[in-house]
């Protein structure tokens, strides 16, 4: 116990060769999980999706149209980048109360 980590620590408080880190290496590789990800790919099934639809609530509506009427203007325009707008459309459907004056207090 105390003993064994004491010579450890005393041992291999400073790395200063290859030798030592070889040492090191042989005796924590018993306890270290290493895979590649070839050898974690070859095992895992193939990845599957399942698209669930269904209606916003009252909040998200409420949200989700607050949003789009604030960036109308922005939307309107054929040379605007919309990432930011779907981004908050998105936030606006998964998570309506992390915008910003988003449903706040409501409940569903």
């Amino acid at each position: 116990g105390e003993e064994r980590r004491a010579e450890l620590l005393e041992r291999y408080r400073t790395i200063s060769n290859p030798e030592q880190v070889a040492e090191l290496q042989a005796l924590l590789r018993p306890y270290m999980l290493r895979r590649t990800k070839a050898d974690v790919q070859e095992k895992l099934p193939l990845k599957t999706e399942t698209l669930v639809k269904v209606e916003l609530t009252v909040p998200q509506k409420r949200v989700y149209r607050a949003v789009l009427d604030r960036n109308l203007a922005h939307i309107a325009n054929p040379r605007a980048s919309l990432s930011n707008a779907f981004m908050q459309l998105r936030k606006a459907c998964n998570h309506p109360r992390l915008l910003e004056g988003g449903a706040d207090g409501e409940d569903e």
